[in-house]
């Protein structure tokens, strides 16, 4: 919507926009992975295979991927953010940051639920945590799907789309099987 706004569909600045907006989704991968690692040339060939890989091209070159690419950079917002915040876990202003990239991220992608199962994998695999501590940090992510998918669920199409798959498959079973395999994947 922003970007119609801005551009009244000329399909140049869209272009650009997204240009921009995948810049800043490359960027934010330097910082993560440099966050991560403190490597700076890990972190400078991740990006730049990223930037460089051609599934990548699509955030660019289509001129409705600007929702896409929003979804991504709000939940690399919202991680680095989260990132920033754990280790001395004084700064609540970083928390409520991560949060609120996190929300933005929902209203760009239902993909976007998963999200607090990465913060988890963060906690336990990263930052070796205990199964108490990654609670105690991850439940506001939780409850903030949960309200997204009510929310979502209530007031927009996705009861008709539940209702519709369930109606559709003869067996429930080997659905949710699929998606809890897609899922893992």
């Amino acid at each position: 919507w922003i970007f119609t706004q801005v551009f009244d569909k000329n399909p140049v600045l869209f272009h650009a926009g997204n240009l921009i907006l995948f810049i800043a989704i490359v960027a934010l991968i330097y910082q993560i992975v440099y966050r991560l690692s403190r490597d700076c040339l890990l972190a400078f060939l991740t990006s730049l295979f990223y930037a460089a890989h051609p599934i990548h091209s699509m955030l660019v070159n289509y001129v409705t991927a600007c929702n896409a690419s929003t979804f991504v950079l709000t939940l690399e917002a919202s991680f680095l953010f989260f990132m920033l915040y754990f280790p001395q876990r004084k700064n609540r202003l970083l928390i409520l940051l991560s949060l609120f990239f996190f929300v933005l991220g929902l209203f760009s992608h239902e993909m976007s639920m998963i999200f607090p199962l990465f913060i988890v994998s963060y906690l336990y695999f990263i930052e070796k945590e205990s199964w108490k501590s990654i609670s105690l940090y991850s439940w506001a992510y939780f409850v903030m799907a949960g309200l997204y998918f009510l929310f979502r669920l209530k007031f927009f199409s996705l009861h008709r789309s539940i209702e519709g798959t369930t109606t559709m498959l003869p067996n429930l079973s080997a659905y949710i099987v699929t998606q809890v395999d897609l899922l893992g994947w």
